[in-house]
């Protein structure tokens, strides 16, 4: 855990001062790019319920550019953060059809 902590420190400061490239190697940058996607996941999981997700907010706790952001997080998952919103309320949508035995009108008006 301490590790895990101490990295992520390391890519804070790199970040912070937008020097990571010249001071990481292949191995450090692919890191840092899984660090920076994996706290884009964790808002989008952590916020997917509201009827207004901000984006903006997004990618202001990246530090990032829409376009950097969102480059990432397509090479590493093959979505954009919206189509990996849309899935993630999709799928939690599912979920409650199954596990209620709902309406789809009621799941889809919620």
């Amino acid at each position: 855990m301490l590790q895990d902590k101490n990295l992520s420190n390391l890519f804070k400061k790199l970040q912070e001062e937008r020097c990571y490239d010249s001071l990481m190697d292949e191995d450090s940058k692919k890191w840092y790019k899984i660090e920076i996607v994996r706290k884009m996941q964790q808002y989008i999981l952590e916020h997917a319920g509201r009827d207004d997700f901000d984006f903006e907010a997004l990618y202001a706790q990246t530090g990032y550019s829409q376009r950097h952001a969102d480059r990432y997080f397509k090479e590493l998952l093959e979505k954009t953060p919206k189509e990996y919103l849309k899935l993630i309320r999709m799928t939690d949508s599912a979920k409650r059809l199954i596990a209620e035995q709902g309406n789809i009108l009621d799941v889809a008006l919620d």
